[in-house]
């Protein structure tokens, strides 16, 4: 019997590296001095990122809940509208199977009686179809400043002091 050796020359690439970490990322929202929100949130889930091998996907959990897929939400954004505290933790895993480290943000929420002042509310129409508004919101029942949270490409201006503050789109 005669036994022939045939190198083989392979590289095979094992992807045991898992995705970058997600992220939560608050979109809307008033806050007080504390930080603590004021008026409805509205957070994003954005994927983490994997070189390798694809995202298949990102789950969520609020308060240690059941993970769901971020499937379920329309463009990734979750709302949160009701008073009480919300741990969200995020993940992201890859088609390898490979799980990137928890995202976790903590958002509480107690609303405020907002009210606002609908005589503020100015819509111009310009020519070149350009629509501005103004709109003025005061707080009632809060003892302190409050502050507007918005994505820094809203393109909204924030002006005011105390509990009155008017946002400008």
């Amino acid at each position: 019997v005669t036994y022939h050796i045939i190198e083989y020359n392979t590289n095979i690439i094992s992807d045991n590296i898992p995705p970058s970490k997600p992220e939560i990322k608050v979109i809307s929202g008033l806050t007080d001095d504390n930080g603590t929100y004021i008026t409805d949130v509205m957070i994003e889930i954005i994927p983490g990122k994997d070189s390798l091998s694809r995202v298949e996907k990102t789950m969520y959990s609020i308060n240690g809940g059941i993970e769901t897929d971020i499937t379920t939400l329309t463009n990734n954004i979750y709302p949160i509208t009701e008073d009480g505290t919300y741990e969200i933790k995020v993940r992201s895993e890859d088609a390898n199977g490979n799980i990137s480290e928890y995202t976790t943000e903590t958002i509480t929420l107690k609303k405020a009686n907002i009210v606002l002042d609908k005589t503020k509310l100015v819509l111009e129409i310009e020519e070149d179809s350009t629509v501005t508004a103004e709109l003025t919101a005061t707080l009632e029942n809060v003892s302190k400043d409050f502050k507007w949270a918005a994505s820094e490409d809203s393109g909204l201006i924030i002006s005011g002091e105390g509990n009155t503050k008017t946002i400008t789109a």
